[in-house]
């Protein structure tokens, strides 16, 4: 019984550190985005621009740009 349970409790830990990575590789990938967007925007890039390239729309640049 305590094999199993140690079992369980492994696969557990195993699928909480991989939601864990991809958490943390969206929020990477979000910050690298907003950086790139407000570089960007100080090199005079049209927001429409900026938008196609991140693939964001208008309401999350403005969001980026307001923080």
């Amino acid at each position: 019984m305590c094999e199993e349970m140690d079992k369980i409790y492994q696969e557990g830990i195993a699928i909480g550190e991989r939601g864990g990575e991809q958490r943390g590789l969206r929020i990477g990938e979000q910050k690298a985005k907003k950086e790139t967007a407000r570089c960007l925007a100080k090199m005079g890039t049209p927001a429409d621009v900026i938008m196609q390239v991140l693939h964001v729309d208008e309401d999350v640049l403005n969001q980026w740009f307001r923080s």
